[in-house]
């Protein structure tokens, strides 16, 4: 039994308009994250956050690395501005 600890830390830049390029991606991640593990229109609202199927793809591949499933024997906890400390669920498919 073990544990690990991530944080993401960017470059302390301001935007000169809306959020930096750190801020945004860390806000995309949560959003992201939030809609795979609670939503019941998961694949609409993916399309919508991330229009460019491509690029759709590659982060879903890359999260899906990590993100828990039934055969595996690890927990992933979750902290974003969407939820403050939650784990995230196992793919019932």
């Amino acid at each position: 039994m073990g544990s690990f600890e991530s944080t993401i830390i960017g470059e302390p830049i301001e935007s000169i308009e809306g959020l930096t390029m750190v801020d945004e991606a860390v806000s995309t991640f949560g959003n992201i994250s939030y809609s795979l593990n609670e939503s019941e229109n998961v694949e609409s609202e993916i399309k919508e956050m991330i229009p460019d199927p491509l690029y759709r793809a590659r982060i879903l591949t890359d999260i899906e690395s990590f993100w828990p499933g039934f055969e595996n024997r690890y927990g992933v906890e979750l902290v974003t501005q969407n939820f403050k400390h939650k784990s995230l669920k196992h793919n019932s498919e």
